[in-house]
């Protein structure tokens, strides 16, 4: 509805080049120089139609079947590529909706240091999606997110012209890609009219990963953490809990039917509690009191029973949880989880001590030297320490101005999809003070709901002459500017 009627606004004012003109959005085509115009243009054309794109594929799965015996990792990368190209030729869109649901699998490509599957597909859809919303039109909501990521890519880049190294500087660019390539992404996916498609192959792949965690828990007696697929059971209950905020936030824009809503929050809780993920379990506590406190009030009282349960229970396991393992007093001073977040932590202080302001390094603990130093200078598993370490107070600072300013922006929308957006990034930030924070997929999956959230805001805005709400076209009221 919300995009029939961009679309018919669009057509009424004349606008070039099938420009959706929203007064919530940046405006980049107005002056783009001839030179930008025609780049863009060419990369256009390359999706309209590739005519070699058959052939080509062809080729791939030719050459990928000749080495499936020899050297098969190089054969299923052909695959995977023909496979891209063949997505990529027939709809760009395809490579976006696969963005999110992908974010389930975190296999990793073994040239190099090794790529993951979610970011080769997270890089694909971010550069298809710059001449899409070049055409279409970046939200402002999505530039003001990325004014507030500035502060902490310029804090890393401190940190990097103190300690230049390869791998830093490559962190650096991977976790601008997640924000925001992710935002970017997500914007798309909306104003392309395809966030239904998105979220549902999303919810899909999540209730399938959340059976097969329960049924892995149950041949243990879920007793032992359900690692499905060789997934760890901290990075699979992150994912499953932050889609079930989407479907608890954004239930109309999933728009499953209430048999099958509850269903698939049910396989994906169950998923979740067989992981034994507290730090999952904790974020989603959180994430669930945003969605609370965030939705209008008609949609609380109807939301409150089902919430309240999901905190409550989630919340109440975690607790025993934590308390099984510390009331095991020799594995809580020795080997337990508790135990190697407490010595990591201490580490990782210890470290930063030696350079309070600018810290040793992005990614510094994959530096060998550190780990002959002190085994527990391992991946921090608090988002906080783990800036100080890095960067010092610079990158802590610049690391909190970003996530206190990027809230600010999704707070001032109370879209659907914008709460939805708002209570993913809580719950990966809340994850993120137990756990490691930056990680390809479930780091990401955020962003990718906030672009679409602000996309919604900013497509109400451009639908209504006023800020108020229109008949069909929202139940919220949409800010200005």
């Amino acid at each position: 509805m919300l995009l029939s009627n961009l679309r018919a606004r669009h057509e009424s004012t004349g606008a070039s080049e099938g420009r959706i003109e929203m007064e919530d959005q940046d405006q980049p085509g107005k002056a783009r120089p001839a030179l930008c115009r025609k780049g863009l243009s060419i990369m256009r054309s390359l999706w309209d139609r590739i005519p070699a794109a058959p052939l080509i594929c062809s080729l791939l799965g030719l050459a990928g079947g000749y080495l499936a015996i020899r050297q098969p990792k190089l054969a299923i990368a052909l695959l995977g590529a023909a496979a891209l190209l063949a997505l990529f030729a027939r709809s760009p869109i395809a490579i976006a909706l696969l963005a999110a649901p992908v974010s389930f699998d975190v296999n990793r490509l073994s040239f190099g240091n090794g790529i993951s599957l979610p970011d080769i597909f997270l890089i694909a859809a971010t550069l298809l999606s710059l001449p899409a919303l070049a055409r279409l039109g970046t939200p402002r909501g999505v530039t003001n997110v990325r004014r507030w990521l500035l502060v902490y890519v310029v804090a890393m880049a401190v940190a990097v012209a103190v300690h230049p190294s390869g791998r830093g500087i490559v962190e650096a660019g991977h976790r601008t890609l997640l924000v925001a390539g992710a935002l970017s992404v997500g914007a798309w996916i909306y104003l392309d009219g395809k966030t239904r498609l998105a979220l549902r192959l999303l919810v899909g792949t999540a209730a399938v990963m959340g059976a097969a965690a329960i049924a892995v828990g149950a041949v243990h007696g879920f007793r032992a953490p359900a690692q499905p697929f060789g997934i760890q059971k901290n990075y699979l209950g992150s994912v499953l809990g932050l889609t079930m905020l989407v479907v608890v936030a954004a239930p109309a824009e999933v728009h499953l039917g209430q048999k099958s809503r509850y269903a698939s929050l049910a396989v994906m809780g169950g998923g979740l509690a067989a992981t034994h993920s507290r730090a999952a379990m904790l974020g989603l506590v959180l994430g669930l009191l945003v969605c609370f406190f965030r939705t209008h009030s008609d949609y609380r009282r109807r939301s409150f029973m089902a919430a309240a349960v999901l905190a409550i229970g989630f919340l109440s396991y975690a607790g025993y949880l934590v308390q099984s393992q510390v009331s095991d007093t020799s594995a809580t001073i020795n080997t337990n989880s508790v135990a190697v977040r407490n010595k990591t932590n201490a580490a990782t202080l210890a470290l930063w001590r030696t350079s309070p302001i600018v810290g040793v390094g992005i990614y510094y603990y994959n530096d060998p030297k550190y780990q002959q130093m002190n085994r527990f200078l391992v991946a921090p598993t608090n988002a906080i320490y783990e800036a100080l370490a890095e960067g010092g107070i610079v990158l802590a600072v610049g690391f909190v101005v970003f996530q206190v300013g990027a809230a600010s922006v999704l707070l001032r929308r109370r879209n659907p999809l914008a709460v939805a957006g708002l209570a993913l990034v809580a719950d990966r930030l809340m994850h993120g003070m137990v756990d490691i924070y930056w990680t390809a997929g479930n780091s990401s999956l955020p962003w990718i709901i906030a672009g679409m959230g602000l996309a919604q805001a900013a497509a109400a805005r451009a639908a209504s002459p006023s800020p108020k709400r229109r008949d069909g076209i929202s139940q919220y009221s949409a800010p200005r500017g």
